[in-house]
């Protein structure tokens, strides 16, 4: 009858209520494009439509878009990602003109704005990161978190927007994650699911050798997440190329893990499950023999002085298939290739 209507009388001034009617039905059979592509045509009336006409059907073309983009390949487009983002700005420029309506209350009034411009703003984020504007969906999402700070979901996708960065922004966008699994949201995302995604995406973004490290940092991250809605200033997270620039600096290694603090933390993380070759030590104790294996107290220091003047291990040498190691005695000086499994800052004792 629509249809009917509009072969008929093209030119009818009651277009403004045939096309509300056009993308109503159209969103009640779940055409979403069909109903995007409705609203644009009342949009399109201008000063036809007043503007809570033109609010409506913003509001309808934003969540057509959001509830039929993941599913109709027509709304995946880089021309209907950007006439998205269009339309949501636009939206908002329209909220800025929408006055109370008579009989509606002040306080249902101010909350129908938050969740429009939750909304408009949600659905700009989501474009501008399919079309790679990852600046301009950050932006978005923050002004999202700035209206409903509790809002999880917004918090993960804000997280993948950092992280999609170039470079990647790491501290704000791990963090992101962490948020978005501290808040503990019934309507959030999948615990298991974010935290996989956010330690894989450490592994990636990092690229150390021990998994462990990699599930402590994220158990970090979520606990500082749960207590806190922002960043601790003190917090960083070390990058691949900050993990290199620790392992490059070999004459800080002992010195930067004795020490502890980030600077232990950073010399660690480049460390742990690292084989390093021809680690010269002195035996400090005679060595503990399992059957095959062979354990050794050990110290290493920065010069020969050093290493002979010590009177307790720094080190724990484990030698597994080597009996002939039990041989070794007290205060013999030896060298050994050896990985890195565990370390103790006090009392200090990194184990091989």
């Amino acid at each position: 009858k629509l249809d009917a209507f509009v072969k008929t009388y093209p030119n009818s001034t009651l277009m403004p209520y045939i096309y509300r009617d056009f993308y109503l039905t159209d969103y009640a059979l779940k055409n979403y494009a069909g109903a995007i592509e409705y609203t644009d045509r009342q949009l399109a009336l201008g000063g036809k439509v007043d503007t809570q006409g033109r609010l409506e059907a913003s509001v309808a073309r934003a969540q057509a878009f959001y509830v039929g983009s993941s599913s109709d390949k027509s709304l995946q487009t880089p021309d209907a990602q950007g006439k998205a983002r269009d339309a949501s700005v636009q939206g908002l420029k329209t909220l800025d003109d929408w006055k109370k309506p008579d009989p509606m209350a002040a306080d249902q009034y101010e909350q129908q704005k938050k969740g429009f411009k939750v909304l408009f703003n949600s659905i700009a984020a989501m474009a501008s990161m399919s079309l790679k504007d990852y600046s301009g969906a950050a932006g978005y999402y923050k002004t999202v978190l700035s209206i409903d700070p509790s809002d999880a979901t917004s918090h993960f996708r804000l997280g993948v927007v950092y992280l999609q960065m170039t470079p990647p922004q790491g501290n704000d966008g791990f963090w992101e994650l962490a948020r978005s699994i501290g808040l503990k949201s019934p309507n959030g995302p999948n615990e298991q699911q974010v935290r996989t995604y956010l330690k894989n995406q450490l592994i990636r973004y990092q690229q150390p050798s021990c998994d462990k490290l990699v599930d402590d940092q994220v158990n970090e991250l979520v606990t500082l997440a749960g207590s806190s809605a922002d960043r601790p200033a003190t917090l960083t997270i070390p990058s691949a190329a900050d993990l290199q620039k620790a392992r490059d600096d070999t004459a800080n290694f002992l010195p930067a893990l004795k020490a502890g603090g980030n600077a232990g933390k950073v010399m660690w993380l480049a460390s742990c499950g690292l084989e390093y070759p021809d680690v010269g030590v002195r035996v400090m104790e005679a060595p503990v023999v399992e059957g095959d294996n062979v354990t050794m107290k050990v110290f290493r220091g920065a010069t020969p002085e050093e290493i002979e003047a010590a009177t307790a291990a720094n080190m724990e040498v484990k030698v597994v298939g080597q009996p002939e190691a039990k041989r070794l005695e007290k205060d013999a000086v030896v060298r050994f290739t050896g990985t890195l499994v565990s370390y103790s800052q006090n009392p200090f004792l990194l184990t091989w």
